[in-house]
């Protein structure tokens, strides 16, 4: 499935909650995740790096661009461009890309297995599992270049004011679907800062809350995230298009 997100170079992220606390020093969450550290090797050298760690939590950065974060109750897995200088013979140096770009339908896959990867690799995972999941886009973008959905909700949100918006940060959160053992909701953040320059940040965060929870098991997740992929990349389009924000479908309690 194509997607917008392809088409405006938007990154994946994607997380567990899970059903309880484990405090796990930093040190021990390392020793766990290194069956994945030891693949990050590059000439011999370290292609990774580690930000100083909390007492019970570590953010893993490979220069591959995925980053790794757990805590005593969350792992997940974020995308992010890397680069670095490089020297050049007799002239400055310039930045070479490490990561691999690749559209946005192609790393969310990736972005899934890593996560389930290092999920199956946290400490004391016995009796307890994962309740929530979550997908999400990260997009950078101009006002010019904003899918119409997107300009549609941005113009509700800034319609009583007649000379327009500089700046704004809002985020909604909203249910979007209810079964017998989950409730699918999103929360879309919109960041539009000052500085004319500045892009705009919009995230979209489609997450799915059990009533229980699913025991951490390859196949298990596998499944689970597979389907959630589904239906938040399909959410992201019809939020792209944007016929949901036409006036006609803003009618009060009252009308």
């Amino acid at each position: 499935m194509s997607s917008w997100c392809d088409k405006l170079a938007s990154v994946p992220a994607a997380g567990f909650r899970m059903s309880s606390h484990h405090f796990a020093t930093s040190t021990r969450i390392l020793d766990c995740l290194a069956p994945i550290l030891d693949r990050h090797v590059d000439d011999g050298q370290t292609a990774f790096s580690v930000d100083l760690p909390g007492e019970y939590s570590v953010n893993v950065k490979t220069n591959s661009g995925f980053a790794i974060g757990v805590d005593s109750e969350r792992v997940h897995v974020t995308f992010h461009h890397m680069m670095r200088p490089k020297a050049v013979s007799g002239g400055p140096p310039i930045m070479e890309m490490l990561s691999t770009p690749l559209p946005y339908t192609k790393l969310l896959p990736e972005v899934v297995e890593r996560l389930i990867d290092a999920t199956l690799l946290v400490p004391n995972t016995d009796g307890r599992g994962v309740n929530r999941m979550g997908i999400m886009t990260v997009t950078h973008v101009s006002e010019d270049e904003l899918p119409p959905g997107i300009e549609k909700l941005i113009s509700h949100f800034g319609a009583p004011w007649s000379q327009g918006l500089s700046a704004y940060t809002f985020q909604v959160c909203a249910v979007l679907d209810t079964s017998q053992n989950y409730e699918d909701r999103c929360v879309y953040t919109v960041l539009k800062s000052e500085k004319k320059k500045d892009l705009l940040n919009v995230q979209f965060d489609y997450q799915r809350i059990f009533d229980d929870f699913r025991s951490v098991d390859r196949d298990v997740l596998n499944k689970d995230m597979h389907a959630l992929s589904h239906e938040a990349l399909k959410h992201f389009e019809k939020i792209a298009v944007g016929d949901m924000f036409d006036a006609s479908s803003f009618v009060g309690p009252n009308d």
